[in-house]
């Protein structure tokens, strides 16, 4: 069924047209006459759609995107990471920068990619947004599908069509012909949408249809209101007030696995032969279909929190600023109203922005001045110094590095590395804080790597004389 329910990165314009030109797999070289059509205006090309079109679908007006809200295609592994040892290659000039820490932590990637987003789907490279009461999509041929006027606040995407619940009204839309198949009325109904078909929920009865409604193939009921009803497939997957869950196959007609107990369903997701329950004790289960005894099977649980909600396209709740599954748990850098996990993606929306976020750790290049004042610390024969990390250390005669609690209130003596190292007296070196990797006349650049962090600072030389 349709659910009714760190710091945002804009992404730039330049980023959106190489989103645009490199990184659409799928889409696939256009003929003569379309790349004419991409560059004609929307009135041509609702023309065209329009003549194309099966007498079946009620065209959209096509609206006119800007080039940075159309086309866009966010893959994993498509955010670049800043490359230290790219910046080390060229030895800056500005005295900005020669008092500046340069930093290369490495962080998850998180980029606004749109708002005032009620909600979104996502299939084999084909995003879509929800916006009021317009469809958006990433397809250059169909930029948008504006829908019967309605409070809309779902959408499933399935195949290249897309079922939209509303207030009052739900409709079914084909992203590939730009407009609408079907509507009807939405009160008390839940929708669902697979490659081949379309479930429609009222009460506790139950319709499922070929995949654009146009035949009626099955009808019944399921002991008791239907609460949740879902496709997966070839197969539907019904809970009922009771607690009551069982899978029928939607070729048939018939129930092909049921579950013996009773649960008190919060929320669940249904794929292939699995459904993932998230229930009132907080507990998240996986039933696994046992088609020979006709059973689902308790396969798992984990104990989850209270205020939990599933990503759609996986068995993986939101809670409380984590990604929550039956094995794993991790930090996700930023907040959720609701989102998706598709083919390794994860977008989030939050106050209807929406953000996708690449959870592979990249490198991010940072830059603060550099503090004033001598860095090292000698206090009872041991050199204090604070990393740039923040943690507190100190360098013992023998040129061990320690960690310390904190820094002495007051130094014996105040002195500063010498090209990255402490050395004695006459010169023979302690300890190698940082590696000269390159210079000028005015400088030497300094690399120093903390576990995966690496920081680059400056030293100014010696005035010759």
């Amino acid at each position: 069924m349709v659910s009714e329910k760190m710091q945002i990165t804009e992404i730039s314009d330049a980023e959106k047209r190489e989103l645009i030109m490199k990184v659409y797999p799928r889409l696939k070289k256009r003929t003569k006459l379309l790349r004419l059509l991409r560059v004609g205006n929307a009135l041509f090309i609702a023309l065209f759609i329009t003549a194309c079109a099966t007498t079946q679908l009620e065209q959209s007006a096509v609206v006119e995107k800007k080039p940075s809200q159309i086309g866009m295609q966010i893959r994993k592994g498509l955010v670049k990471s800043d490359v230290p040892e790219d910046f080390e290659k060229e030895m800056p000039s500005s005295d900005i920068t020669l008092a500046s820490i340069i930093s290369f932590t490495k962080k998850p990637t998180v980029k606004d990619i749109a708002d005032d987003v009620t909600d979104l789907d996502y299939e084999n490279g084909l995003l879509v947004l929800l916006k009021g009461r317009t469809i958006e999509t990433n397809r250059i041929d169909c930029p948008s599908i504006l829908l019967p006027d309605d409070k809309y606040r779902s959408i499933q995407l399935e195949n290249g069509l897309a079922v939209v619940a509303g207030s009052t009204k739900a409709v079914l839309a084909d992203i590939a012909q730009c407009g609408t198949l079907y509507e009807t009325n939405s009160a008390g109904k839940g929708f669902s949408l697979s490659k081949d078909y379309f479930l429609e929920i009222t009460g506790n009865t139950f319709s499922i249809y070929d995949s654009r409604r146009t035949r009626e193939l099955h009808k019944g009921d399921f002991l008791g209101s239907v609460y949740i009803g879902m496709l997966s497939g070839d197969k539907a997957m019904f809970v009922n007030d009771n607690g009551k869950i069982a899978l029928m196959s939607a070729r048939t007609g018939k129930y092909i696995a049921i579950y013996g107990g009773s649960v008190q369903v919060r929320q669940a997701y249904f794929e292939n032969d699995s459904i993932y329950v998230y229930d009132e004790e907080n507990d998240l289960r996986r039933l696994t279909a046992d088609y020979k005894a006709g059973r689902l099977i308790d396969d798992g649980n984990t104990q989850a929190i209270d205020g939990c909600f599933f990503f759609k396209r996986s068995g993986k709740l939101y809670c409380d600023g984590y990604i929550y599954g039956l094995d794993i748990a991790y930090d996700l850098p930023v907040d959720a109203d609701k989102g998706l996990i598709r083919d390794g993606l994860i977008f989030v929306v939050k106050d209807g922005v929406v953000s996708f976020v690449d959870t592979t750790l990249a490198y991010k290049k940072s830059v603060k001045l550099a503090p004033a004042g001598n860095r090292l610390c000698l206090k009872d024969g041991l050199a204090y110094f604070t990393d740039f990390n923040g943690s507190f250390k100190y360098i013992s005669a023998s040129g061990d590095e320690e960690t310390a609690d904190e820094m002495p209130d007051e130094c014996d003596h105040s002195f500063d590395f010498e090209q990255g190292a402490l050395r004695t007296p006459d010169g023979k070196e302690i300890y190698r804080f940082a590696d000269i990797v390159n210079s000028s006349e005015k400088a030497y650049m300094l690399k120093r790597v903390i576990d995966d962090e690496v920081y680059y600072y400056f030293e100014k030389k010696p005035l010759s004389d």
